[in-house]
């Protein structure tokens, strides 16, 4: 079986949602290894109220997640865009 086609980053829109629905996650998209995934519609990226909330962890979250969604529509597989997303996301300011 084939991977499921990752559309562009630029085609997503952000959603804020609550802690009761994130839970201990900062942010998630419906191409990530968690089990909401499935709750997710396809183009959106929630983000945790708490982190929007704080303009430099929500400009770091949100770089972090284009990233990881350019890398995965490329082809690269989810656990490694992760990882090089991660670095990313430590230089932003």
């Amino acid at each position: 079986m084939g991977r499921t086609k990752v559309p562009p980053a630029h085609s997503f829109r952000i959603k804020i949602k609550s802690k009761e629905i994130m839970r201990d996650y900062v942010a998630l998209h419906a191409y990530t290894d968690s089990p909401l995934k499935k709750r997710i519609p396809p183009h959106e990226i929630w983000i945790r109220e708490d982190v929007a909330q704080d303009n430099e962890k929500f400009k770091r979250i949100k770089t972090h997640e284009l990233i990881e969604l350019n890398l995965m529509h490329k082809g690269m597989p989810y656990a490694r865009a992760h990882e090089i997303a991660n670095r990313f996301e430590k230089k932003v300011k």
